[in-house]
This record gives structure tokens, sequence and C-alpha cells, in this order.
């Protein structure tokens, strides 16, 4: 599950499906 919305270093906005909390590259 998502874990919430987060931003890339792109300074792209996208959904974090990472279960660890961390930054996922789009």
């Amino acid at each position: 599950m998502p874990t919430g919305v987060t931003v890339s270093h792109g300074g792209r906005i996208f959904a974090c499906y990472s279960n660890e909390g961390d930054i996922d590259s789009p």
C-alpha cells in the first residue's frame, strides 16, 4: 500500500509504494 505522495529528485510528484518509506524512482 502507498505510504503517501513523495517528490522525486526530478521534482515529479508520485505515489511512494516503498514499504520502508524510502523515495522510489519513478
